[in-house]
């Protein structure tokens, strides 16, 4: 009997760190994971804002591009340590401003689409 225990026992001992480095990858995993959804979360509330920026200005009469551009540099000052950790270069900020401020534009009953 001593000697199952004995085995067990060391048994138990040589997978403990195999154990501890699962765990360890697991949290780590998880804890990325979790960081990368506040950056996400970071940035989608900066674009929400730069294309409201974009709306006003174009409700105001600036020209579509300029305005996206505007949305875009308000964005991009508001966030920018978010826009070098996630890797988004400025020119796409502009496209994602612009894809926001469309679904703005496709919600407002005010504005006309085409005329077909």
């Amino acid at each position: 009997m001593q000697t199952i225990i004995e085995t067990a026992s060391a048994f138990a001992l040589a997978l403990a760190p195999v154990f501890a480095a699962i765990v360890a990858r697991l949290v780590t995993r998880w804890l990325n994971m979790a960081e990368d959804q506040a950056l996400r979360d970071t940035l989608e509330k900066a674009l929400q804002a730069g294309a409201g920026v974009a709306y006003l200005n174009a409700a105001r009469g600036v020209p579509m591009d300029t305005a996206v551009q505007m949305g875009a540099a308000y964005a991009a000052t508001r966030v920018p340590e978010t826009l070098a950790k996630v890797g988004a270069p400025g020119g796409n900020i502009a496209g994602m401003i612009e894809g926001r401020l469309g679904a703005l534009l496709a919600a407002d009953p005010t504005v006309q689409g085409p005329q077909t």
